[in-house]
């Protein structure tokens, strides 16, 4: 189903091409899964921590989903639950950027559908993924795409009176490139907190403390009273966020509550420096964990009911029922579909079912309004089977691979293989550029990097880049262009240099070529259009050398705009044909010449 149709849904086919689950092995318990691709090992190992990764680090939960989460892209439609709670949250954060008279429930609705209008808010509220496939939508669709936003807003009403809500911050951002930064215990920490309110004193109008906020797009969740000893990831997440504002700006909010908006709902969470320090010390765990689990290389399977809520269902031995122990038939053409969204005849039929029951909800085939069959949610028997191998694969970090060999020996334990073994020959080095030598391989590599291919339409062959490829031809021209501009700009040509320019400009690339065509591919002919496109955007736009984060952020989204906007302006003029106006350049005639260039010293011209 396209994107247009507004019912895409999460795919689960891996790609053959650029298979994002390839270097995932099995341990021969079958139970453990070891990564021998150490860049993917290293998107385990996060420098930063969010509230919602920690929970997925909680030693009852599967680590290898957790993985498998991480690695796979995910594809959403527009309908998708979370796309609509991303849409839900970004009205909102609008709406309390304005004035309080101005928070109403008509201009919540009326934020939502000038994302449907105005494509450049829409990429910067809802994202580079969201926006296209919002502006894709059909008539009929775009309708309905609207009820849901409003449904998941609107609510809100009944909670509170958005008018009357004094904001101290509004997507209070933290880590990463945000304006504060906190260390919750020893981690640092990443994360937005939808809203800090300040509580005002009625009588005086002084401000007599600080709220956190929020929002929550789906059912209304609390703890279950018969399991007291159960974590609370909600309630543990705003504890995180009071922690992390103390952190950050030495102000302790009083309150916290989670916003249901949709079912009317709010619930108040306790902030207590006893209440918060025991959600400290199982985000700091949780720290621990992913670490030990990177350092260990080693990600254990746990079976239970969640099996098959998991894309990698059909395809994991460690996945049973839990009813019968056995395992699960093939469910790549089902959904598994809550109670609360089932069909409201459904609902009724099972009013009385018992509360755990209702919990796992009813998987059946998905089909969207028209009938017909959604994409696949659990990826299909045998396209994800992994190889096994005996030991665990070396870890990303050399420390940890010296403390595995040294227990392995002490002991008396089966000893580790050597690290070298997973890896291509000891490298010579180039020590002639950069700080940190670049590495050249003078022994013949254990693995192919690259093959000769038939067709250029194959991007890669038994997983080997195929060097006939448009795809090897896209890649290696980024590269290029990426050394060249380290080069002209005497700047050091090793591997973190190189990597992290190649990545921008691929970013821009990626980001142009999905806002035109809802797909990235360097096999693409779009791709290349937009790579010309970028090269051009760089010379009249040069790269800020030897600026500071600020500027190279600046300097990413001006060029993202220009490359966006000269591949646009080339199909509205291929759209316009031989009909051209008789004097084009009325537009041009009697611009006034900007006041930075009036102040540049002659024969200078500042292009930023």
């Amino acid at each position: 189903m396209s994107p247009a149709s507004g019912h895409s849904a999460a795919t689960a086919h891996v790609d053959e091409a650029e298979n994002p689950l390839a270097g995932l092995a099995w341990l021969p318990d079958q139970k453990t899964l070891t990564i021998t691709d150490v860049t993917k090992l290293k998107r385990l190992r996060r420098k930063q921590l969010s509230a919602s990764t920690s929970f997925s680090l909680d030693p009852d939960m599967c680590s290898v989903s957790m993985v498998i989460d991480r690695l796979m892209p995910r594809e959403d439609g527009a309908f998708e639950a979370n796309q609509l709670g991303t849409a839900a949250h970004a009205v909102l954060e609008h709406l309390f950027s304005l004035p309080g008279p101005e928070r109403t429930k008509a201009r919540a609705s009326a934020i939502a559908r000038e994302y449907r209008e105005n494509f450049e808010f829409a990429n910067e509220m809802l994202g580079h993924g969201l926006a296209p496939l919002v502006h894709a939508l059909n008539e009929a669709d775009t309708a309905k795409w609207f009820r849901e936003v409003d449904q998941r807003t609107h609510g809100l009403w009944e909670i509170e009176d958005p008018t009357q809500v004094t904001v101290f911050r509004n997507e209070m951002g933290f880590g990463a490139s945000n304006e504060f930064n906190a260390n919750i215990g020893k981690v640092p920490f990443v994360g937005y907190i939808d809203r800090v309110d300040k509580i005002v004193d009625p009588a005086t109008g002084e401000i007599v403390g600080y709220k956190v906020i929020d929002y929550k797009m789906g059912k209304y969740k609390e703890p279950d009273p018969k399991y007291p000893n159960n974590p609370d990831d909600y309630g543990d997440q705003i504890k995180i966020y009071v922690a992390a504002m103390f952190g950050a700006t030495g102000l302790w909010p009083e309150s916290g509550a989670l916003v249901f908006a949709k079912y009317h709902r709010a619930r108040v969470i306790e902030t207590t420096p006893a209440a918060v320090d025991v959600a400290v010390k199982r985000f700091e765990a949780a720290y621990d964990r992913m670490n030990s689990l990177a350092d260990n290389n080693e990600y254990p399977t746990k079976a239970g009911p969640l099996c098959s809520w998991c894309v990698l269902v059909n395809n994991c031995p460690a996945a049973v029922n839990p009813r019968n122990g056995i395992a699960y038939e093939d469910l790549s053409n089902t959904v598994k579909i809550p109670f609360d969204e089932l069909p409201a005849a459904e609902q009724a039929a099972g009013r009385n079912w018992p509360a755990w029951k209702k919990a796992k909800g009813v998987r059946k085939p998905g089909l969207d309004d028209d009938g017909n069959p959604l994409p696949l949610k659990a990826i299909p028997r045998g396209e994800a089977a992994f190889p096994t191998v005996q030991f665990p694969a070396p870890s990303d970090s050399d420390e940890a691979n010296a403390r595995r060999m040294t227990a392995g020996i002490t002991n008396g334990a089966a000893q580790q293989p050597d690290p070298s073994a997973h890896r291509a020959p000891a490298p010579s080095t180039n020590t002639t550029e950069g700080n940190t030598p670049m590495t050249i391989t003078a022994a013949a590599p254990a693995q192919k990097r690259l093959i000769e291919g038939v067709s250029v339409t194959d991007a890669d062959v038994e997983g080997i880049l195929n060097a006939r490829s448009n795809s090897a031809l896209a890649v290696t021209d980024l590269a290029a262009f990426t050394i060249s501009e380290l080069a002209k700009a005497g700047a050091p040509i090793n591997n973190g240099s190189v990597n992290s320019l190649l990545d921008t400009l691929a970013t821009i690339v990626q980001n142009v070529e999905f806002a035109l065509t809802g797909s990235t591919s360097y096999q693409s002919g779009t791709n290349r259009l937009v790579r010309i496109a970028l090269k051009q955007v760089v010379e009249s736009l040069p790269l800020p050398w030897w600026e500071d984060f600020a500027a190279w952020d600046s300097w990413f989204e001006k060029a993202r705009r220009r490359t966006s906007a000269t591949v646009n302006a080339a199909i509205r003029l291929h759209a316009q044909g031989e009909q051209l106006p008789d004097a084009p350049y009325q537009t041009l005639a009697g611009l006034e010449k900007p006041a930075e260039l009036e102040q540049t010293p002659a024969g200078l011209v500042n292009q930023a």
